[in-house]
């Protein structure tokens, strides 16, 4: 197994558990209305075994919980594309 696939098989089996679709969820209100704003889907794991996006959105999400930023106005999704290919490490 080359390096780069241990790396991929360790980020994508964390605690050895397969993982899920839904990598989390962020959203803020805009006066008091929960649906004000757009809603932007990020779409990581296209390539099972390129965990670049999937990492990249697990930090948007964390930045936008730590700093709560008062200019944004809606909802962000991010999922994890080809679950099959990120569970195995492969394309």
């Amino acid at each position: 197994m080359t390096e780069h696939a241990r790396t991929c098989e360790q980020h994508f089996h964390r605690r050895g558990q397969p993982q899920q679709r839904v990598i989390g969820r962020y959203s803020a209100a805009r006066d008091g209305q929960p649906d004000a704003g757009a809603t932007v889907v990020f779409i990581g794991g296209v390539h099972g075994n390129e965990p670049a996006g999937i990492q990249a959105a697990e930090r948007v999400l964390g930045t936008l919980e730590r700093e709560q930023p008062t200019g944004f106005h809606g909802r962000v999704i991010a999922l994890r594309g080809n679950l099959a290919a990120i569970n195995h490490a492969n394309r």
